[in-house]
């Protein structure tokens, strides 16, 4: 399957710029979303030749993910392997017995949890072992790693994608301040990065705004995240 046949045929809107923060896979993801949705999407990234960022492989499910934006991470990794720009992998995932619940079930019934552990105290995965607490429990889940390399060309040659190289250091509402361009307006910002987007200054103070997002390394659906536009 073509990486654009997935894409076609949503709905049209008035052409809207969005900022996404971050370069890596929930950035160039988001931005892909956006912009066939009718959105011109720029991606700003601090450093494009990062390990951290758009050149090295990252993990897609993180079971610390809040559960509501669980069946767009989902979506994204069904996609994902789809275009074949992913390979599977394992996460070791512990927490306290039934802090979880409906996560867990949602992985499970999406054949993602290979194997369970609860109740005991010292688990052995190979040459390795694994100490738990009383009360926890340990699931070995089924995730994928994905070839960033790949996704940057495919997103980077998509209309209505511009990645740019500069780092944010201000996010207002609506604007941003760049250390190299200087102030941007955009009509929504993505934040599509880890913590570390807590030194951006300003952020903290329209997170809690429509017109700002933060996706904590998640790969989120556009299409109801950017309807208040």
């Amino acid at each position: 399957m073509l990486a654009r046949d997935w894409l076609t045929g949503f709905p049209a809107v008035a052409r809207k710029r969005v900022a996404v923060i971050g370069g890596g896979v929930s950035g160039l993801m988001a931005a892909l979303w956006a912009s066939r949705y009718g959105y011109d999407a720029t991606v700003f990234e601090a450093d494009l030749a990062s390990p951290t960022a758009t050149r090295l492989s990252a993990g897609i499910i993180d079971p610390t993910v809040d559960v509501s934006l669980a069946p767009f991470a989902l979506e994204a990794l069904s996609i994902l392997s789809s275009l074949g720009l992913g390979v599977e992998s394992r996460l070791l995932w512990v927490h306290r017995r039934g802090s979880c619940r409906r996560l867990e079930k949602l992985l499970s019934a999406a054949g993602l949890v290979e194997h369970s552990v609860a109740g005991e105290d010292t688990v052995g995965l190979g040459r390795y072992r694994v100490d738990l607490s009383p009360g926890e429990e340990m699931h070995i889940l089924r995730t994928m790693l994905v070839d960033t390399g790949t996704l940057y060309s495919l997103v980077s040659s998509s209309p209505g994608v511009d990645i740019v190289e500069d780092r944010v250091e201000y996010v207002g509402c609506g604007s941003l301040r760049l250390r190299r361009g200087g102030y941007r307006e955009f009509d929504a910002i993505i934040v599509a990065a880890g913590p570390w987007t807590g030194f951006i200054r300003g952020l903290e103070t329209v997170a809690s705004m429509l017109r700002i997002y933060r996706c904590e390394a998640l790969i989120i659906r556009l299409a109801a995240a950017l309807s208040p536009l």
